[in-house]
């Protein structure tokens, strides 16, 4: 039996042939093509990444202010001063205990650190009494919500 002899057409020619056998134009006019395939995913890439960060950048803050709304600590609150004249009897604890906001405040203690540190006072230690001298007036920080 004899075998038929295969032959391929010109197009099944060109399509095994080396790129340089096809036509400059042709050969040009793909790979600008391709070219602007890859710049146009390039800016896809940059723009989600810029929608991922602001997505990021605004999202954060959303979710700290409900988290602060759900402790009831005031979203924005300001920092103020008041002066108060030391009655008889008021020590630093008791200014403490009525104006430190447990909120903004470990504990008293450093409440009352920040209150001398104000009044440039003598840090107290534990063995000296507390008391400030009736009359006396004191610089006292407090917070709030709105502001003034």
């Amino acid at each position: 039996m004899k075998r038929a002899r295969v032959t391929m057409t010109d197009a099944e020619t060109n399509r095994r042939c080396s790129t340089y056998r096809i036509p400059y134009r042709i050969r040009a006019a793909r790979e600008r093509a391709a070219r602007a395939r890859q710049v146009k995913m390039y800016y896809r890439c940059i723009g989600a990444a810029l929608f991922l960060a602001a997505g990021i950048f605004f999202a954060v803050p959303a979710a700290c202010a409900h988290l602060s709304a759900s402790t009831g600590t005031p979203v924005h609150a300001y920092k103020y001063y008041r002066s108060v004249v030391v009655k008889s009897a008021d020590d630093v604890q008791k200014l403490a205990d009525e104006y430190a906001d447990p909120a903004y405040y470990r504990n008293t203690a450093e409440y009352i650190d920040e209150v001398n540190s104000i009044n440039h006072l003598k840090a107290y230690s534990k063995t000296s009494d507390r008391t400030v001298m009736p009359g006396d007036r004191l610089v006292v920080p407090y917070y709030s919500a709105e502001f003034r």
